[in-house]
């Protein structure tokens, strides 16, 4: 009988130490999600399920430090939410409006569980990739995103189970912290400052330069005849911009498109941060971000992630709904769309590029696949039909370099 309780005594214990291993394995256990990037003007996106409702698009936005949904899916849902004690900033110009009670969220398929707190904000993003929440991979805590461009995947891991976003404190990191995000060093001329990687911004522009010392010393460094932009998302004042060769990362010399915001917009902005990469500069290139504490951004092989120039001069386009039409939202100023007559806001119908491919479908392909739209060889012709007064009409342009201004 002695014996036999020995025995029953040592099965409780290895069931109990099996049970403690399995507990601890779980907590250690990360789940790949293959994000179909190529969606939706190239942003990435991934399917959250919110409760037992769902899946709902969201954004995956590394420069989001929380997560967010639009006002009408959280009515939609039924969702309870109060209003913020303090107003909070993001990169554009905007706060959010409410923060909802504690939620539990499934990703991709509902491999990943989290229980947090969802911002409600308007934002744009549902505009250009029909998401209508995004996911700040930030606040997974512990996870990695790889981007492995050659087999177009985005894989996101992330650890099973998020502890630190089960806290029933409000002042826990399910609130997320900006401090989180990833950000790299880098120069520009005899300029320095922070960029922060932000998967969630389409950028068609390489680098955003937002206000700081740095960047108004560099806005004062040329005369207004510098080409002005007008991005609503980003600023209410015209911006400069202008592309360089003295932009430095990882100790590479690199070329860049450079926005600068003008010092005199009054938009908060957060103080560590001079710029954003956006996630169309990026998309190409192979690169590991480290979400754990004291993680960064790996470009492998040295590589320089601001390489192609735009030789045709469009800075910014999105599809209609159904990828039949273009529409071009932004030009560079005395670029070669512009001589040959293009303007912002034209809508396409048909593009035959350099190569003799003709698109007439603008999906993922016409992004990715396809992009001398942007980035034809100098000396190349692309032409664009643009309906104008019901009328189609070709419009072909020749690529050039774009010009190039050194920094003092």
């Amino acid at each position: 009988m002695e014996l036999n309780m020995k025995n029953v005594l040592k099965f409780i214990y290895l069931i109990a130490a099996f049970a403690c291993f399995h507990v601890a394995y779980a907590q250690d256990t990360f789940v790949d999600i293959t994000i179909p990037h190529n969606d939706f003007n190239a942003t990435p996106v991934v399917d959250v399920y919110i409760g037992d409702k769902g899946p709902y698009i969201f954004a995956v936005d590394t420069g989001a430090s929380s997560s967010s949904i639009t006002k009408q899916l959280a009515d939609e849902i039924g969702l309870q939410y109060v209003e913020p004690p303090t107003k909070i900033l993001t990169v554009k110009d905007v706060s959010s409006i409410e923060i909802t009670n504690q939620v539990d969220i499934y990703i991709s398929d509902k491999k990943v569980h989290r229980k947090t707190r969802l911002h409600i904000a308007d934002f744009e993003h549902e505009l250009l990739t029909k998401a209508v929440g995004i996911l700040g991979v930030s606040e997974m805590l512990g996870g990695t995103l790889v981007n492995v461009p050659t087999q177009k995947k985005l894989i996101l891991s992330l650890p099973l189970t998020n502890p630190i976003c089960d806290s029933e404190n409000e002042l826990s990191f399910c609130y997320g912290a900006f401090k989180k995000t990833k950000t790299i060093n880098f120069s520009l001329g005899s300029h320095n400052g922070v960029l922060l990687i932000d998967t969630g911004y389409s950028g068609h522009t390489n680098l955003v330069m937002f206000k700081s010392h740095e960047t108004n010393n560099i806005w004062n460094q040329y005369p207004d005849d510098i080409q002005l932009l007008n991005l609503k998302g980003i600023s209410n004042l015209p911006l400069k911009t202008f592309r360089t060769n003295d932009f430095t990362y990882n100790n590479k010399d690199c070329s860049a498109d450079i926005i600068i915001r003008n010092p005199m917009d009054a938009s908060p902005l957060f103080s560590e941060l001079t710029g954003i990469v956006g996630w169309n500069i990026i998309s190409n290139e192979d690169f590991t971000i480290d979400f754990k504490e004291g993680g960064g951004i790996d470009f492998p092989n040295n590589n320089c992630p601001f390489k192609k120039e735009n030789t045709l001069g469009l800075k910014g386009v999105y599809s209609s709904a159904d990828f039949s039409l273009l529409f071009i939202k932004n030009l560079v100023f005395d670029s070669a769309a512009t001589k040959a007559g293009l303007k912002e806001g034209d809508q396409i119908e048909k593009i035959i590029l350099a190569d003799g491919n003709v698109i007439t479908k603008f999906d993922h392909t016409l992004f990715n696949y396809n992009d001398q739209h942007v980035y034809a060889p100098v000396g190349s012709k692309v032409t664009y039909f643009v309906r104008r007064d019901g009328v189609l009409k070709p419009f072909i342009i020749t690529a050039e370099g774009v010009p190039v201004l050194e920094l003092d």
